[in-house]
């Protein structure tokens, strides 16, 4: 271990504590530890350096305090050998309040092993006064020396005095460390199982299945790339995909969905939904791989990204009416860079991604807690997720799903294997039967594990076959794909032929810079060099586009067909006639440049042309 550590906001944040906080939370407990041995040394560290500070120190100021804190709570033996020095129950406590956010009062009674606080009789000395000195109650022995860490939960205050049974009812306490005591105590003391993801010792669950696109998303991925660049997909102003549009595309794509997702279309939302943010339509020269890489990428830049939540949480009455503002998006770069340190292609239980999370402060709170009695679960309407909730509430329905649910996510694209136990009951979410889900060689790649990846062989499902000699090309395997594939490129003329006709290639063509994107498209799509034949037939098509070009020099005005004096001055006008470069079927033609004088000499005679 380490003699020193850094928590580079450590300073910077005591210095936003009260002098008597930093003392009474942080150093006096430690001053008490190096009090009983005088004559100790943590490496740099000794014993007689800080006692001589504080007696010496007759009126420390707060920036001797926070200087000294720092000193003692970057020393990893110091605070090892003060956790050692603790009784069992305290080193327990100090565990407990390190590696979980909190220890609630059921946990410490069972630490305990008994009632954590009794109310205090008349007449007895008590620890805590709650309800503005209504209530005085005494700790547990054991507890009493943190009692500064204590915090009790939103409760009512009764009218009148009520028995002993009825105010524990009422009263729960909670001890917490603040994240940053959490965080120095982490560095130095021994970490909890799960603390690291590893391979689970235990089998998964009997009767669980598992399921991996990692081979399936190399054929379903062009086939919804390409319905998705027809922009037959619609999204909500908030980003989640139109449940309508996305059962359309299913009828259609067929995507495979998740072994136990009944009808709720998750799969095929969450590859949908991840399209609804920034990303845009990939460039014609992307092929499946690029385009998984760059979806996933850790370094990934956009100006906007798009919440994830109301996709991932769509189960949630009110997620989607949530503003996009209230979503913190960088809970989404953290999970995924928690998931690029997944052990490649081994099995990592539920249990050890859930102790993994909290241990290594990994942030989950994608919305204010302000903000989420804004919404309920579809699955218990009996509250509404706010102030009143537990965190114990709050972490079991939505922060734990929503990290699941990235998790799916990754899966939906094959980065991920995920193992499922089909007898969980969906309580709070779609992904209640997760158990375990282990890192695929494509994720591997994709998260920059392993250098190399190859496409499984096949992966396509369907062949696209362009004849030698001819503008058409055979379909062989899954011939609904390859007819979706090809619908914007070639016109079916059987059931596994297809014929490439000018009018229906050129439709959606406006230049020859459009033609060209769809030519490479097109070559994408054939996953192929084309014959010879093709690209000469391409190369010509290119060559007529130049052939044919607008001009901007010119302006044409259309003329009334019952204005017979108008007409008469057009035709007869000299200064007109010398500027009108053609009339015919009442339109007059002239340079861009006399369009002025042609508009005055109109006035002239009383008329105002229209010109928008």
């Amino acid at each position: 271990m380490e003699n020193t550590f850094e928590i580079p906001e450590l300073t910077a944040l005591l210095h936003q504590e009260t002098k008597d906080t930093i003392w009474q939370l942080w150093l006096e407990p430690l001053i008490h530890f190096a009090n009983d041995s005088p004559n100790a040394t943590w490496g740099t560290l000794k014993a007689h350096d800080i006692l001589s500070f504080i007696s010496q120190k007759k009126n420390p100021n707060k920036a001797d305090f926070v200087n000294l804190c720092a000193k003692v709570y970057s020393n990893a033996p110091f605070l090892m050998s003060y956790y050692n020095s603790l009784p069992p129950i305290s080193k327990d406590i100090i565990f407990r309040a390190t590696w979980t956010s909190s220890i609630s009062q059921e946990q410490l009674n069972e630490l305990l092993k008994g009632p954590a606080w009794s109310v205090a009789l008349n007449n007895t000395k008590y620890d805590l006064s709650l309800y503005y000195g209504q209530v005085q109650i005494t700790l547990h022995e054991s507890l009493k020396p943190w009692f500064r860490f204590l915090s009790y939960g939103p409760s009512y205050l009764p009218f009148h005095r009520v028995g002993d049974q009825e105010y524990e009812k009422i009263i729960k306490l909670t001890l917490k460390f603040s994240l940053l005591m959490r965080k120095v105590f982490a560095a130095a003391i021994p970490k909890p199982s799960g603390y690291y993801l590893e391979e689970s010792s235990q089998q998964l669950p009997e009767g669980s299945i598992s399921f991996s696109f990692e081979k399936q998303i190399f054929r379903e991925l062009p086939l919804f790339l390409a319905y998705y660049k027809q922009g037959n997909l619609s999204f909500t102003q908030k980003g989640a995909p139109n449940l309508a549009s996305v059962k359309k595309m299913d009828k259609v794509v067929k995507l495979e969905p998740f072994p136990l997702e009944e009808n709720f279309y998750l799969r095929s939302n969450l590859i949908a939904g991840l399209f609804s943010d920034s990303f845009g339509k990939p460039s014609a020269n992307d092929d499946s791989l690029s385009i998984l890489k760059r979806l996933f990428e850790p370094g990934r830049s956009e100006k906007e990204w798009r919440p994830y939540p109301p996709f991932l949480l769509s189960y949630l009455k009110g997620i989607r009416n949530l503003d996009t503002y209230y979503f913190d998006t960088g809970v989404t770069k953290d999970i995924f860079g928690m998931a690029t340190k997944l052990p490649v292609n081994k099995w990592i239980s539920r249990e050890n991604l859930a102790v993994y999370l909290r241990a290594h402060f990994i942030h989950l709170k994608f919305i204010e807690t302000s903000h989420l009695d804004r919404m309920s679960s579809d699955f218990s309407q009996k509250h509404y997720f706010g102030y009143s909730s537990t965190e114990k509430e709050i972490w079991d329905n939505i922060h734990f799903p929503n990290f699941l649910g990235h998790l799916y996510l990754l899966a939906a694209f094959g980065l991920l294997e995920i193992a499922e136990d089909p007898d969980w009951f969906m309580e709070y979410s779609f992904y209640d039967h997760f158990t375990a889900c282990k890192l695929t060689n494509l994720g591997a790649f994709i998260f920059g594990q392993i250098n190399a990846y190859e496409v499984p062989e096949n992966a396509g499902g369907v062949k696209i076959i362009p004849a030698q000699d001819s503008l058409t090309a055979t379909v062989e395997g899954n011939t609904a794909v390859g007819e979706v594939l090809l619908k914007d490129f070639l016109q079916k003329v059987s059931e596994n032929k297809f014929k490439l006709s000018p009018e229906g290639f050129l439709k959606d063509c406006t230049n020859e810079k459009s033609l060209k994107n769809k030519i490479n498209l097109f070559k994408q799509v054939i996953n192929k060099d084309l014959p010879p034949y093709w690209e000469s037939y391409f190369e010509e098509l290119i060559k007529n586009s130049r052939s044919i070009k607008s001009s901007s020099e010119f302006f044409v005005f259309k003329l009334p067909v019952d204005n017979k004096q108008l007409l008469n001055i057009i035709v007869k006008d000299p200064d007109l006639k010398k500027i009108v470069i053609k009339a015919e079927q009442y339109h007059v033609l002239l340079k861009k440049s006399d369009k002025g004088p042609f508009i005055s000499k109109l006035k002239s005679y009383g008329y105002l042309p229209n010109i928008s």
